[in-house]
């Protein structure tokens, strides 16, 4: 845990967050959501503002751009909901459980920097015709998901989806770019 200080009109108070410093630090010098967004024109990019970068939760690593969560509906899904998330609307979150009993809640995404492990498991799949592998984050090996791709172009030598391929991000295991910036505290307000 570590404490975020916050100055107040009497005196600095401290309250606690889970955010790694090491997450605050490379937000504070470096935001390459930018790198990941296509040119929009001007109707776009009002939207397209309010969007943001997803972080693994562990180290800070870039892992997405909220611009591109899509929808890709799972007929095993125990709950379905479309909510406002990482500052895009018309998120579907949808919370899945595995074969052993543990729910997940996650949002697909065409595009994610996390990387596939093992090989592709055509069974207990969420998405029926799709063969799935874990998916990690390439700097702490956090596991932030599955990487989806139809059976027929599961194939060994396949590390990333296909255009019909799709990832599923742990919700609980990234943080939005913004939430975590907003944790951090300038040097001057802690100076009195």
């Amino acid at each position: 845990m570590y404490g975020v200080a916050s100055k107040s009109a009497f005196a600095i108070t401290t309250t606690t967050t889970s955010v790694p410093v090491a997450v605050a630090l490379l937000l504070a010098t470096l935001s390459v959501s930018s790198l990941f967004r296509p040119v929009l024109s001007e109707a776009d990019s009002s939207e397209a503002a309010l969007q943001e970068f997803i972080i693994c939760r562990q180290c800070g690593t870039d892992i997405a751009d909220s611009y591109y969560i899509e929808t890709h509906k799972s007929p095993s899904a125990t709950i379905y909901s479309n909510i406002t998330l990482f500052g895009k609307r018309g998120v579907d979150l949808q919370v899945l459980i595995n074969p052993i009993g543990i729910q997940f809640k996650i949002v697909n995404t065409p595009k994610a920097l996390c990387s596939g492990v093992g090989d592709w498991v055509p069974a207990d799949s969420w998405y029926p015709g799709f063969a799935w592998k874990f998916c990690v984050c390439p700097q702490c090996s956090t596991h932030l998901g599955w990487i989806f791709e139809p059976t027929l172009t599961a194939t060994a030598d396949r590390a990333n989806p296909s255009n019909k391929g799709f990832y599923a991000i742990i919700v609980d295991n990234v943080l939005s770019e913004k939430l975590v910036q907003s944790l951090m505290v300038s040097p001057d307000l802690i100076q009195s």
